[in-house]
């Protein structure tokens, strides 16, 4: 990599919880530190705590919901500046930031970042292959193999992020040639890009999640309802999440 994210880059990115070379708070890790069976002994009851949550398996899921972050960064450098970052499992760390029910910053140690060009298929192919396969898939089979949770719940807990940085980033007024690319990339990510995209699987996981959205006229607005729970209402101010699956509408439907 040859060149780094400029300094207005660095602060559109914090918006999305990205920090740079940030120094270690009263609590941190790092990515690959969820790797290790030891360090997940003392960094699962520690955010535990920090989340009020019952159990390991809910601190687990929660654990992924905030760790869908990660992804969005990539992602937004990728169609946002054409930008391919450091998204290495080795460059990324998580600090919390004191903020009640554990949202932590993502922090980089090196923010090198190259440009994808206008013949930029590999090279975004090259982004995906390294948020999901090399960084994200690991982690989500080792805390799903420490506690018991279906991976299923935890890909569920990434894609809803995903989902919504395009979704949200499309509404907004963008130049034609960045509108172009961000329906590009997410049309990729849920329809067009292999299970090998993320990692040893044989399905896009991402696909099966992109549902048609309802009317919730509770809500008054429309929302896509998860089909897996991520047990947030379990814990911390025991609420769910907007689209939980275990809410009046969804019974109503009948749909477990």
């Amino acid at each position: 990599m040859n060149s780094k994210l400029t300094e207005q880059e660095i602060a559109i990115l914090a918006d999305y919880r990205f920090v740079y070379n940030a120094e270690s708070s009263s609590f941190s890790f790092r990515a690959a530190d969820l790797l290790s069976k030891d360090q997940l002994n003392r960094i699962l009851p520690a955010i535990q705590e920090r989340l009020n949550a019952p159990d390991l398996k809910v601190t687990v899921s929660i654990l992924t919901k905030r760790y869908g972050f990660y992804a969005v960064i990539n992602l937004f450098a990728m169609s946002v500046f054409n930008k391919r970052i450091n998204g290495t499992i080795e460059n990324v760390s998580l600090h919390d930031n004191g903020i009640p029910g554990f949202t932590p910053d993502i922090v980089y140690r090196d923010i090198s970042a190259d440009s994808l060009g206008t013949e930029r298929s590999k090279g975004r192919q090259e982004v995906c292959q390294q948020t999901f396969a090399e960084h994200i898939y690991p982690i989500i089979v080792m805390l799903s193999k420490e506690t018991a949770l279906p991976e299923l719940i935890l890909w569920e807990n990434v894609a809803i992020y995903i989902f919504w940085l395009y979704e949200t980033l499309l509404e907004k007024a963008m130049d034609q040639e960045v509108t172009a690319r961000l329906e590009s990339d997410f049309f990729y990510l849920v329809h067009d890009a292999p299970g090998s995209i993320f990692g040893n699987l044989h399905e896009n996981p991402l696909k099966r999640y992109y549902t048609e959205k309802v009317l919730l006229p509770e809500r008054e607005k429309m929302i896509r309802i998860r089909q897996t729970c991520c047990f947030s209402y379990k814990a911390g101010t025991k609420k769910m999440c907007g689209g939980c699956p275990r809410s009046s509408l969804k019974k109503e439907r009948k749909i477990p």
